[in-house]
């Protein structure tokens, strides 16, 4: 006899748990390691133009 395969519920709710917590860990070390500016000032976001060529 054999057994057939059985998906656990349990296993797939924890890898999506994991999954999110790593994703959510990543995201802190990013923000925490990000340059910031010297003079405390808040970065300003520059505009880039894109040119699309035919």
């Amino acid at each position: 006899m054999h057994r057939a395969n059985v998906v656990e519920i349990g296993s797939l709710i924890a890898m999506l748990v994991y999954f999110l917590a790593g994703y959510l860990v990543v995201k802190l070390v990013r923000i925490a390691t990000a340059p910031r500016p010297a003079d405390g000032a808040t970065p300003t976001r520059t505009h880039t133009r894109t040119t699309t060529y035919q």
